[in-house]
Order: C-alpha cells, then sequence, then structure tokens
C-alpha cells in the first residue's frame, strides 16, 4: 500500500509540474521549452498511435469504430483526443488532476464536445460491460505489479460483450537482469536514494520517479481466460529497453466458450477419443 501511494503521489506531482515530458520523455516536451510547434507534434503521435492500433484491431478482429472507447492513463490527451475522431464518446481517466486539466484544456481548443476526462479513483467508471473499446499504452509499466494486474481485471470487465481492447504492459525491464530491475526499484522507492541518483542525472533533486514494473505474463494470459477471451493478438513493444506486449483482443459475446483449439471440445466435435489422438 506504500508503494502504491508514493507511486500516485509521484504521477499526481508529475502531472503538475511536467506534464507533457511525463507522457513521452523527451526533452523538447518539458514545460520551459514547450512551444506550439512542438506541442503540435506531441499530439500528432497520438493520431499516429491511434491509427496503428485500429489497424491492428481491424484485421485481427475487423472491428469497425463505433461507440464508447475508454482510455486508461489518459494523460494530458493524446491519444483520447485521437479517439474522439472516431467514436461517438470517449472517456479519459487518469490518476493526476494536472494532466486532468490540460486534457480538458486541448479538448476545449479542438472543439471536441464528446471527451469526458475524470480520475481514475472512481470506480464506477471501470464498471463491467460499459466500453466498446478499452486502452491503455506505457500506463501499466509505472504502476506496482499487485494494483495493475487488478486494474488490468477491472479493464477486461469493463469491455462490453463482442467489444475489443488493446492493453500495454512490461514483461522485461531491465534487459533481462531481475537484479538489476529489484536495484533500480529500491532506489526510486528510497527516498534519499532517489534525490541522489536525481542529482546524478542533472534533474532537480526531488523529480518525481517513474517506476518501471515488469508483469508475469502467463498470470495476465490467465485473466484474459478468466474473461473467455482466447483469440487475442500480441506485438512486442521496445521502449527505450523495456520490453513489452500490446495486447489486442476481442470480448466473446459467450465468455463460458471454449477455443476450437481446446482438447475437450476438439475430440466431441471430430468424434475423436483420448486413445485415437
Amino acid at each position: 500500500m506504500l508503494v502504491k501511494l508514493a507511486a500516485e503521489q509521484d504521477w499526481i506531482r508529475l502531472g503538475n509540474i511536467e506534464p507533457y515530458y511525463g507522457v513521452i520523455s523527451n526533452p523538447k516536451y518539458r514545460v520551459d521549452c514547450l512551444d506550439e510547434s512542438a506541442k503540435a507534434t506531441f499530439y500528432a503521435t497520438g493520431t499516429w498511435h491511434v491509427g496503428l492500433v485500429l489497424a491492428a484491431l481491424r484485421d485481427a478482429f475487423a472491428f469497425v469504430p463505433h461507440g464508447v472507447a475508454l482510455d486508461f492513463g489518459c494523460g494530458v490527451g493524446r491519444v483520447s483526443s485521437a479517439l474522439a475522431q472516431h467514436f461517438d464518446k470517449v472517456v479519459g481517466l487518469d490518476i493526476s488532476p494536472g494532466m486532468i486539466a490540460r486534457a480538458n484544456h486541448y479538448a476545449n481548443d479542438m472543439h471536441l464536445t464528446n471527451v469526458v476526462y475524470a480520475s481514475s479513483d472512481q470506480a464506477a467508471w471501470l464498471a463491467p460491460e460499459q466500453y466498446d473499446f478499452v486502452h491503455t499504452y506505457l500506463v501499466l509499466q509505472h504502476i506496482p505489479v499487485a494494483r495493475g494486474m487488478k486494474l488490468i481485471a477491472d479493464l477486461v470487465r469493463s469491455v462490453k460483450s463482442g467489444g475489443v481492447g488493446a492493453i500495454h504492459l512490461t514483461y522485461n525491464t531491465s534487459a533481462g537482469w531481475p537484479t538489476l530491475r529489484l536495484l533500480k526499484n529500491f532506489v526510486i522507492n528510497t527516498r534519499l536514494l532517489r534525490n541522489i541518483a536525481n542529482i546524478m542525472m542533472g534533474r532537480a533533486w526531488n523529480f518525481p520517479a517513474m517506476q518501471m514494473n515488469a508483469y508475469n505474463l502467463p498470470a495476465v494470459f490467465g485473466l484474459l481466460a478468466a474473461a473467455g477471451i482466447s483469440d487475442f493478438k500480441c506485438t512486442l513493444v521496445d521502449d527505450w529497453g523495456h520490453l513489452g506486449l500490446f495486447i489486442f483482443f476481442q470480448k466473446p459475446h459467450n465468455p463460458n466458450g471454449h477455443s476450437a483449439w481446446s482438447n475437450p471440445v476438439q475430440r466431441a466435435n471430430q468424434g475423436l477419443t483420448r486413445h485415437n489422438m
């Protein structure tokens, strides 16, 4: 719980002091050098990202954008504002009030009337069967795994039957060295060591930390299986050496159904027994 609270506090503060750099860690997106051109480029990356995601969903599941979309960990609205061009309504959730304020400001500037932003602390936004499309990208890696696994389960449940999802998570944050990952997180979660590390990196001593957490893929796939999802596509994501998967899935209309590859179903359909297999 203490780690969870620390992670949330860091992101709330980051949203106040470096809202754009907190989303894409490129120096040109720091507040002291962010001009209108850089800001336009920043939001253009969201349009590009949404194009790739929708193409992947179309190719995998013949999904045509419609209805209500959710962007979890929406930040300053980089992706959610682009989703607004394709869906009837978009909900953007984030832990940082500072980022939500900037997302609302951008939506007003762009005259986007079909986007709603709210705090991700409000559980009602993740009630079951709410969305035709659920998306989260470059978010779960910054959330402690125990909390993140619950969020993944909630996000999957919030997808309507027949709806689709795109969930990104990391599974290796230290190039195959779990000890190094543990050391990094120990430094991040030890305030004095974190302050020293910030100074060594040329940042303000009290700059907020960005946790990088690796998820257990079999456990994640188990959550999908528990929701009756047997058909999904994974794409490798290399985020500056932090390896992850972008998982695209469709929620079945019959969550209790079995994959055609499941042995009991396969035997029943083909009239086979274990002996003559």
